[in-house]
């Protein structure tokens, strides 16, 4: 790989990481909080994300194990799996887009449980609300 694709891979996990990880920090939830998230959802959520070059960047929302997790990694086995571009991407975690309106846009896909992904609006809503804080 030539080192100008390898620094725009790397800023762009950087980039996608930062968004994802600073919008659903577990960490900020107080642990009563975190425990009713994964007592209620009891999901893991995969989101493949697309870059203007094409590749992809994949990050997982665990709300079934333990006081659930987020990491820059593929989930195993999710039991939902959202394909977007990045621009929705960042609209849909900070709020600016819905999961359903871009999902009739056929901005976002989604593999795996319907009823699940349409969830999603309220996990990012109670994130965004504890980072304001």
């Amino acid at each position: 790989m030539r080192w100008d694709r390898f620094h725009a891979h790397a800023h762009t996990c950087t980039f996608y990481s930062t968004v994802f990880t600073s919008t659903l920090s577990l960490d900020a939830l107080p642990h009563s909080q975190r425990e009713r998230l994964v007592k209620h959802f009891q999901a893991v959520f995969a989101f493949d994300i697309k870059t203007p070059d094409g590749r992809r960047v994949q990050h997982t929302l665990d709300l079934k194990h333990g006081l659930g997790s987020v990491f820059g990694d593929a989930a195993e086995t999710p039991d939902t799996t959202l394909v977007i571009d990045e621009h929705s991407f960042a609209d849909l975690v900070r709020g600016r887009q819905n999961g359903r309106d871009l999902f009739m846009d056929h901005k976002l896909r989604v593999r795996g449980s319907m009823t699940l992904a349409m969830k999603l609006d309220k996990i990012f809503q109670q994130f965004r609300q504890q980072s304001k804080l």
